[in-house]
């Protein structure tokens, strides 16, 4: 007997099949990672459905059959923004990226809730992933603040995650850290009007690899992504 089961994902990963068939890698709002297939995706076009694209959240019903987890419907699509600059895109990447390294563990409510609400507002990646990577951070419990932390121009963070005075391999502003902390104590409405410099955004995605390392074992290698990214914005103003 089949079993069905409900519930909103965040779409990951598509690899199509030459059987016109697509396996789709996405993150569930409870059900966490499920991959599940799909008979001729590209046809779910409809204007309460759309196609099925990476980033999107999708509403669906699936069903379990022989150990294997099949689409039976759609019954909403959110379609992330439009990519407006390479950085979007970039941005985008950067964030399945993380999606599909974190997918590896169990993913907190509050982190897809970001990401819903980002998406289905459609609002701009680029300018949010510092707020992602720090509400990951704060969800993860990547990092604690030493009790007796007082005010400075820079902090650092040590193997074991805390934010101190005197020593550690991580060393940011203190800019970065009242971003960090007012990211981690505001909703997404809120927190995503703050605007940061680059240094910060900079700032911020060298501490959430380094702790997702040090507390996780898993690397994210964003200077491959930033070293590709900026050659092509080389190579287009060069031409």
């Amino acid at each position: 007997m089949n079993k069905f089961s409900r519930d909103e994902y965040i779409i990951i990963r598509i690899s199509d099949y030459k059987d016109n068939k697509s396996i789709v890698n996405a993150i569930g709002r409870r059900s966490g990672l499920v991959s599940f297939a799909v008979g001729k995706h590209k046809s779910f076009k409809s204007p309460f459905t759309g196609k099925i694209s990476k980033l999107n959240i999708i509403n669906a019903e699936l069903f379990e059959s022989n150990n294997h987890n099949y689409l039976n419907n759609i019954n909403k699509t959110y379609h992330i923004g439009k990519i407006e600059n390479i950085k979007e895109y970039q941005s985008q990447q950067k964030l399945l990226l993380v999606l599909e390294k974190l997918s590896q563990h169990t993913l907190d409510v509050e982190i897809f809730d970001t990401i819903y609400t980002l998406i289905t507002n459609k609002l701009s990646i680029h300018k949010n992933l510092s707020l992602i990577l720090s509400k990951i951070m704060h969800c993860l419990n990547l990092f604690e603040v030493d009790r007796n932390l007082h005010e400075a121009n820079h902090f650092f963070i040590n193997q074991d995650g805390v934010i101190n005075n005197k020593q550690g391999q991580i060393k940011f502003t203190k800019s970065t850290f009242k971003v960090l902390n007012f990211y981690i104590k505001n909703n997404v409405q809120n927190a995503q009007k703050l605007n940061i410099t680059q240094e910060i955004e900079i700032e911020i995605e060298y501490i959430f690899t380094q702790l997702l390392n040090y507390k996780y074992n898993t690397l994210i290698n964003f200077r491959n992504l930033n070293d590709i990214f900026n050659s092509i914005q080389f190579h287009d103003q060069t031409n």
